[in-house]
């Protein structure tokens, strides 16, 4: 893991080591009680997701209505629960 020190407005530049395109940046926005704001400018195709929030995208995490996830409703149905 790498472990950067950024100072608020300071950015963090991802390129393609390949091509040597800029995929995006974040930015340090700003610090308040202990919580860092980031901004992320990447374009759309870029897909950026928070670990504490379940992935939309994924029938495994993706939560229902009642709070289940696709993966816990199959399981609940197989053992008819």
């Amino acid at each position: 893991m790498l472990v950067l020190t950024r100072k608020i407005n300071e950015a963090v530049e991802f390129t393609d080591s390949r091509t040597g395109e800029s995929l995006g940046t974040v930015t340090l926005m700003g610090i308040a009680g202990g919580v860092a704001r980031l901004g992320f400018d990447f374009p759309r195709h870029v897909q950026i997701l928070r670990d504490d929030v379940p992935d939309r995208n994924n029938p495994q995490t993706r939560k229902q209505d009642d709070g289940t996830t696709d993966t816990e409703r199959d399981t609940d149905q197989t053992f008819n629960r």
